[in-house]
């Protein structure tokens, strides 16, 4: 059985009109020429106009794939939608935005009919708002680079043996309990679950929120198992990491120890001043962070995997050589 499959994209704008990107077999483009050369004319009337006017009115995906029955096509298609929304989420690691990807439809000519697949994303850029963003081709295939860069290093997506799993008993029957609560909680190394809070933090809209979460990434990073003043080791460590100077580590520090501050009163439900923490002072908070964070990550996945893979104890020397300066 042969699927058309096409899914639009929100808050993204290609530079050029013409532009066509190449990514795991989709092409990713906008205008209505590829609609009109691959869908029945009441193509609009199956989607209805609200999601119809989406793909007229937003770059798109589209594929064609083949399956040998209906089901396996809504397989595709689901795999497809997940594809196309981890692209997506990886725009943030070449520029802020709040692009997302919501519906994908698998055209089925013979019989005709239509495959419907939704999954809701709300990533918003680093103000909390949400607006659109231009990018290039060049800028596209960037982000898949590192997304792939990122998938190399997941110990999720290895294969995994039958004692990781876990029996999950079902407590209520009329829950359906997915794949990942069958996963061991430790399978995930310290690169897959600071992506995992990156996701979170940006779907926070609330600036504190969404400044509070981002500190998760950094924990998860630059933490061990020792005693003593985290926030000042976390601070130091991300610093060094990645400050090239004096006065740059300087300011690594205080914006890090400021959003610790901020997170300490939201998250221990104490008062959080507005003379202090205006709406100005919040979104100057958030675009810092939100830089620092796309810094750290892009290094960590494409320069230093491997030593934020490896074990806690070679992590540390990795920390102390990078501070302290010995071979």
């Amino acid at each position: 059985m042969q699927a058309k499959l096409i899914c639009a994209t929100s808050g993204l704008r290609l530079i050029s009109d013409d532009s066509l990107v190449d990514f795991q077999e989709f092409l990713l483009t906008q205008g209505d020429g590829i609609i009109k050369k691959n869908f029945a004319l009441d193509f609009e009337k199956i989607l209805g106009i609200h999601s119809f006017s989406a793909l007229r009115n937003n770059p798109y995906f589209f594929s064609n794939k083949t399956g040998q029955n209906h089901s396996e096509l809504y397989e595709i298609s689901n795999k497809s939608l997940a594809t196309v929304q981890e692209l997506i989420a990886f725009l943030w690691f070449v520029k802020d935005n709040s692009c997302n990807a919501h519906q994908l439809f698998a055209y089925l000519p013979e019989p005709e009919q239509v495959i419907f697949m939704d999954k809701v994303t709300n990533y918003s850029n680093c103000y909390g708002g949400f607006n659109e963003v231009q990018f290039s081709a060049s800028e596209i295939v960037k982000a898949a680079k590192i997304m792939n860069a990122a998938k190399e290093l997941s110990s999720a997506n290895k294969y995994v043996k039958q004692q990781d799993y876990y029996k999950v008993e079902n407590i209520d029957p009329n829950t359906t309990m997915t794949f990942v609560h069958k996963l061991s909680y430790g399978l995930r190394n310290r690169v897959e679950r600071a992506i995992l809070f990156l996701l979170t933090a940006r779907q926070a809209a609330f600036k504190p929120m969404k400044i509070s979460l981002y500190m998760n990434i950094l924990e998860c990073l630059f933490s061990d198992t020792s005693h003593g003043d985290i926030i000042h080791k976390i601070s130091e460590r991300a610093a060094f990491y990645i400050g090239d100077s004096f006065d740059s580590r300087m300011d690594i520090m205080r914006n890090i120890k400021n959003s610790y501050t901020l997170r300490s009163k939201y998250f221990h439900g104490q008062k959080i001043d507005h003379k202090d923490y205006s709406d100005v002072v919040l979104s100057d908070m958030a675009r810092e962070i939100d830089g620092l964070m796309r810094a750290i990550l892009t290094k960590v996945i494409t320069v230093n995997h491997k030593e934020f893979t490896d074990s806690d104890k070679n992590l540390n020397v990795f920390f102390n050589k990078m501070i302290f300066g010995r071979d």
